[in-house]
């Protein structure tokens, strides 16, 4: 029998379709599976001569459908719907535009587990994130798999990999302490693991664990680090470094964010910034601090084995990319709520979550430049990613 597990929110997931504002058919490449071409092929008229356009190929056989000038699936209708749907029917669709958001894992061989998890890439996805006050996962027997977009890190490494994941989660949710000292938390232990998961020393791994599973450790240990004095200037100039690495992140589909802080960020003096970020923390953040934990919990459970399955991200470089995404978010939040006369709305907030989760846990090659960055500037340092998370 096997045993199937997923966020409680799950079951309740359903695409709003065309009543989405941030459509899943913008922005991004959206690939195409074989046995979807060979349908795409049949197509006469209109539609064949459009598929004929917009389906290209790269030089490995990889199929993808080519965007439009505004960066949009071309078979995306003004009203947000499907044309290929509206037209053909939804059996017609790629597994990519079948399956998103969902992903899922299974470990068949030294256990009977399936996972399903769903990417805060989708808004409908991120809406969750504020609905659920937190995060729970749900195991039910499961008699036929269900099949998403599935990966398979069925090795005993990748099963103890799992083991880790969870215990990160526990500590992304463990209230006692603000949220960036348990990713403070979490990223030093992941540094510690780090070199004994290269080497697949698991009772190595299982002591590290062992330490941050005391509540008197950790309170002890947190107790050093809150009182320190935060260094705004460095953190704010590493985020604003970061946020300008990524090109065109000023020409994304949901341009009045990124208008607003182009225009606004050069105004800001680094004593004004630290004044909007304290004034955001104690209008805005500290009630909704909720979301970021459920966002951070739901996207290692989502992107954990997927990143790493590329060959230059670690288990520490895999927790980074997510509490960096989490600073750039709330930087971009809190700049964006000061440039809008200090108003910010809750479909703003969800789609901030969701257009960054969007363009970086998405984009490996992203991600593989974040840590380049992480590299050139000494941020394995734990004092150094203390000021980046506080």
């Amino acid at each position: 029998m096997m045993k199937y597990i997923r966020p409680s929110f799950c079951d309740k997931f359903k695409c709003i379709a065309d009543k989405c504002t941030y459509n899943c058919c913008q922005g991004w490449n959206i690939t195409i599976d074989n046995e979807t071409v060979k349908k795409y092929k049949t197509f006469t008229g209109s539609l064949g001569d459009k598929v004929k356009k917009y389906l290209i190929s790269d030089n490995c056989g990889n199929y993808s459908i080519k965007l439009d000038e505004n960066k949009r699936c071309p078979f995306l209708t003004e009203n947000g719907l499907c044309e290929i749907v509206l037209k053909k029917g939804s059996e017609y669709l790629s597994k990519t535009c079948t399956f998103f958001p969902h992903n899922s894992n299974k470990f068949t061989i030294y256990s009977n587990i399936v996972e399903n998890s769903l990417s805060n890439a989708c808004l409908s996805v991120v809406d969750f994130m504020f609905k659920e006050s937190k995060i729970f996962f749900s195991e039910n027997d499961l008699n036929d798999i269900i099949e998403y977009n599935i990966n398979d890190p069925t090795s005993k490494h990748n099963l103890l990999a799992s083991d880790i994941r969870k215990f990160f989660i526990i500590l992304l949710q463990l209230r006692v302490f603000p949220l960036w000292i348990r990713e403070y938390f979490v990223a030093t232990l992941a540094k510690k693991i780090e070199p004994h998961y290269k080497n697949k020393d698991f009772d190595a791994i299982k002591e590290e664990i062992k330490t941050y599973d005391n509540l008197s450790y950790l309170t002890e240990y947190a107790d050093k680090i809150i009182n320190i004095s935060p260094n705004h200037n460095l953190k704010f100039n590493f985020i604003i470094t970061l946020y300008n690495s990524f090109g065109g992140i000023y020409d994304l589909n949901v341009i009045k964010y990124f208008d607003k802080i182009k225009n606004v960020l050069p105004l800001i003096s680094p004593e004004k910034l630290v004044k909007i970020y304290e004034k955001f923390d104690n209008e805005i953040y500290n009630d909704i601090e909720y979301v970021f934990e459920n966002s951070c919990v739901n996207d290692l459970f989502h992107n954990f084995f997927a990143q790493l399955k590329l060959d230059q991200i670690t288990i520490y470089e895999n927790c980074m990319s997510i509490f960096l995404l989490h600073a750039l978010i709330k930087f971009t939040m809190s700049v964006y709520w000061y440039a809008n006369n200090y108003n910010i709305s809750k479909i703003e907030e969800t789609e901030i979550i969701s257009i960054f989760s969007r363009k970086i846990l998405h984009n490996d090659n992203l991600i593989i430049k974040f840590c380049k960055i992480y590299k050139e500037v000494n941020l394995f340092n734990p004092s150094y990613l203390f000021v980046i998370l506080r």
